[in-house]
């Protein structure tokens, strides 16, 4: 099935990321249950600073989780390499 939204609402942005997803890993399995259905959170969260070495204007890491729906394996994507990667194949 690939990957879906946690709600059935539907959202401009993690539609066309879960497109996007779809397309750039196919029928990505889980590395703990192999099962490849997953749903990605319908809203980032911004990572704490934890280190006087990150740039000042920059207070954190905007994350997007995405979770088996099998065995609840998360991974966390960070949101700025996403959108970079999305607008540069826009463009291509």
């Amino acid at each position: 099935m690939g990957i879906t939204t946690v709600e059935s609402k539907t959202i401009k942005g993690i539609v066309a990321l879960i497109t996007w997803l779809n397309e750039k890993w196919g029928n990505l399995s889980c590395p703990v249950c192999r099962n490849t259905n997953w749903k990605v959170q319908d809203q980032m969260f911004l990572t704490a600073e934890s280190s006087s070495s990150i740039n000042k204007n920059d207070n954190g890491i905007y994350i997007i989780p995405v979770s088996c729906c099998d065995c609840s394996y998360m991974m966390l994507l960070n949101k700025r390499i996403l959108m970079e990667q999305m607008l540069s194949e826009d463009e291509k």
